[in-house]
């Protein structure tokens, strides 16, 4: 038996982020606290060089078929339980979890509109953006067009955070401080300096800050649904996900460099959404069996896995650190 620690980069956070409440270390997000694997070598026919059929692979093409399938297998859930209850330390890990989701999730059940409205998405009626220009360097965008029937993800429109005027990067907003369903390009902010005075600018990076706190809240939500059965979590996470795949369906990569990404200026920053991929793996099945509309993830997971096959910096690590984007969207495709 191998004993494996999954941790998931958030690629959009920043020093000057708040930090939600006990969220953990502000480089990595635990998403799963355990997941053991059986490996056995394939055994060996001595009557033939062709190797013997191992069960594992039959095993495989079962689990295939089924979900959650990226990081883990539903009948793995009895062994990760176990573990919870038997060391103190995956015991602290899950109450962890708990602490930062639930009350969000409570939250959800009498009022969605809170979580989903603080979402960065395109809301003005008439500009639910499809298509995004950048600079030919790939720094910022110089254009927006498009309107697609329901609003799309707000693109980040630079590749750095904002600077206040005393020269540090803003503070980014608490989920408390966002306005819902904000459409404004301009923010009122408070500096991450000293002085601690506010300001106007534009957000910038920050709107894929704000994205990447809710994927990862929508992705631990839907661990907690896998290892308890209470739907209140996945009714959170699956709300969170139909919302983002409805408005990226429509969307278009970035146009203008090679660099580019689908939700962000540069293809770096689509990491921060591999959480939405991982959280649609534990609540597919409730989500088909809740009769959301599910045809709008597979077309997403293309478009993701080929911006970011296509796309990015071929003279250093961009591709190591997008490997996972790409494997979890391409693992998703049916």
């Amino acid at each position: 038996m191998i004993l494996f620690f999954l941790h998931h980069e958030m690629a959009f956070r920043n020093p000057d982020e708040p930090q939600i409440p006990n969220q953990m270390n502000n480089k990595s997000l635990l998403l799963l606290v355990v997941i053991i694997f059986s490996i056995n070598l394939p055994a060996i026919s001595l009557q033939s060089n062709r190797p013997a059929i191992s069960q594992n692979a039959v095993q495989l093409s079962e689990n295939q078929k089924s979900y959650p399938r990226l990081l883990v297998f539903d009948h793995d859930k009895s062994e990760i339980i176990r573990k919870i209850e038997d060391k103190e330390w995956a015991e602290q890990i899950y109450g962890s979890m708990l602490a930062r989701v639930t009350p969000y999730v409570d939250r959800h059940q009498t009022d969605p509109e809170w979580i989903l409205s603080r979402y960065q998405m395109n809301w003005k009626p008439g500009a639910h953006f499809t298509t995004h220009i950048s600079d030919p360097s790939g720094t910022g965008l110089i254009a927006r067009s498009g309107n697609a029937p329901y609003p799309t993800v707000r693109v980040t429109t630079h590749k750095r955070p904002p600077v206040a005027p005393d020269g540090y990067r803003y503070r980014t907003p608490s989920l408390e401080e966002i306005t819902p369903y904000d459409t404004n390009s301009l923010w009122y902010m408070q500096t991450s300096g000293p002085s601690g005075e506010w300001s106007r600018a534009e957000p910038r990076l920050l709107t894929g800050f704000i994205n990447g706190t809710i994927n990862s809240l929508a992705a631990e939500s839907a661990i907690l649904y896998w290892l308890t059965g209470e739907e209140r979590y996945a009714r959170f996470s699956s709300d969170i996900l139909f919302q983002w795949a409805r408005g990226a369906y429509y969307q278009d990569a970035v146009e203008g460099a090679g660099r580019n990404g689908l939700f962000c200026v540069q293809s770096l920053g689509d990491r921060s959404y591999d959480d939405l991929v991982i959280a649609y793996d534990f609540v597919r099945l409730f989500m088909d069996e809740a009769g959301y509309e599910t045809r709008f993830f597979q077309p997403v997971f293309e478009k993701l896995a080929k911006t970011t096959k296509l796309r990015g910096f071929i003279t250093n690590n961009w591709y190591a650190a997008q490997t996972t984007t790409l494997v979890y969207n391409a693992l998703s495709l049916d």
